[in-house]
Order: C-alpha cells, then sequence, then structure tokens
C-alpha cells in the first residue's frame, strides 16, 4: 500500500467539477468507430475487455495498450494496475513490445498490488486525478459496487478506464462497453512467407450502451503507422470459431 501511495503523490488534486467529456479512444476504423455511439471507446467511460479463453490474454492487453497509446492525452502517463497473480501469470511490460505499439516506456506507470482492495484503490485514485491518459488495469473480476466506483471516477476524472476481466468471470454489467477478444491466425510475412506477418486478432463487441452488440470485426496491427487496420482475406469460418463459445451476460 505504501508503494501504490507513493506512485499515487504524484497525481494532481481532482476537480471537483465535472467538465465536457474527452473525445473518445478511437480504433481509427470508420467500420468499428462508426457503429459506437460516442464515435469509438467513451473517453470517460469503463470499458471491460475479456479474452475468449486464457491463450488470448496477450492479445486482450496488446488490444488495451494500443487503445491507450492514441488516446487523446497522448502527452500524459499511462497508469497501469496489475492485481493478484496478474504479474506472474502475464509477466511484465517489455519495453521494446511498448514501443511496437506506439507507447514510450517512460509513460508506463506501472503498480502491482498484492491485493484486489489496493488494486481498486490505485485504479480510482488514478481516474480522479485528471493527469493520466488513461487507466489500464487486469483484474480476475471485481464486484457491482466498485465497478459503479470506477465509473463514477472515470466521469468525474474525465479519463477512460479498460478493465481486463478474466474469460470465465461474471461481466460487468455497468461498464459503458464489453468487448471478447480471441486471437486469429496472422497472414503471410509480405518479404518471408515462413514468418508470421502482423498481429491478428478477432473483436467481438458484447454489450454496448445505447449501441448494438454481437459484432465481430478481424483486425491487424500495423507497426508503421501504430494503427488497426480491418484484416483482409479472413474466412468467415476463421471468424465463426474465434467468436465460437463465448460467454455473454
Amino acid at each position: 500500500m505504501a508503494a501504490i501511495r507513493s506512485v499515487c503523490s504524484f497525481f494532481s488534486p481532482p476537480l471537483a467539477r465535472i467538465g465536457p467529456p474527452p473525445p473518445p479512444l478511437s480504433f481509427g476504423i470508420a467500420a468499428i468507430d462508426d457503429r459506437l455511439p460516442t464515435g469509438g471507446l467513451q473517453g470517460n467511460g469503463l470499458h471491460e475487455l475479456k479474452p475468449q479463453t486464457p491463450r488470448d490474454a496477450a492479445s486482450t492487453l496488446s488490444v488495451a495498450l494500443a487503445l491507450a497509446a492514441g488516446c487523446p492525452g497522448a502527452s500524459k502517463p499511462l497508469l497501469m494496475v496489475l492485481a493478484g497473480r496478474a504479474a506472474n501469470e502475464h509477466g511484465l511490460p517489455y519495453g521494446p513490445g511498448l514501443a511496437r505499439l506506439g507507447i514510450e516506456p517512460r509513460r508506463l506507470i506501472l503498480v502491482i498490488a498484492r491485493r484486489t482492495a489496493d488494486a481498486l484503490w490505485a485504479i480510482e485514485e488514478g481516474l480522479r486525478s485528471r493527469s493520466l491518459g488513461g487507466v489500464i488495469a487486469s483484474l480476475e473480476g471485481i464486484a457491482m459496487l466498485p465497478a459503479r466506483r470506477l465509473v463514477l471516477a472515470a466521469a468525474e476524472g474525465a479519463t477512460p478506464c479498460v478493465l481486463l476481466t478474466g474469460p470465465s468471470k461474471g461481466a460487468i454489467s455497468v461498464a459503458h462497453t464489453r468487448w471478447r477478444i480471441a486471437s486469429v491466425t496472422s497472414a503471410a510475412h509480405p518479404f518471408d512467407p515462413a514468418a508470421p506477418g502482423p498481429w491478428r486478432c478477432a473483436l467481438t463487441l458484447e454489450r454496448c450502451r445505447q449501441g448494438p452488440s454481437d459484432l465481430t470485426w478481424a483486425v491487424e496491427w500495423n507497426d508503421a503507422s501504430h494503427t488497426f487496420d480491418l484484416a483482409a482475406a479472413v474466412s468467415p469460418a476463421a471468424l465463426a470459431a474465434a467468436g465460437a463459445g463465448r460467454r455473454t451476460g
């Protein structure tokens, strides 16, 4: 707890009045952003990302970091909170990997909390501080009351919060959006057919406040432009397999 407080002591005091909402977090793909009520992920909202299976946890974290990299407050630091066994199971952020997603490693403030209560405190304080470009957190699950507190903190601090939760845990009903992430086989490398091509995944919008649901897109990451592109030549069968067995709620 002392370590968390030492990090959060650098945050500026929260402002009491809620101002206009910030611009949304954008995928940079009109086919996706235009289907969402705010033209992207609401910039002062709570968004849940769930891997389809434990093997998809890395892709889920990559999506969260890629969205945060392009957030409107790109010059502000990003807070990443890992709770419980998350750091042991998924590892810690890797500098060159962050750079490939367009994030300077020095922008990342990392908090590792042994207890869920400490992690929730760090997330809420970070959201209310208005000093961050965004908050990313990995929690195995979260109860209704603390989830509501995070929704209010994101709105008050005009800061987006992206929560990564376990594939089999209950969904956060108060989240503005909920996404299911599944890995998809990459295309061939343009210069070496034996090498893997751009990283791909399937994004399924399971729930959206005042918006559509059960929509799936296959996207791939462009290392040169640090943006998502729609993945061409992904068969309907592959998308169906990526979306099969997902849990909704």
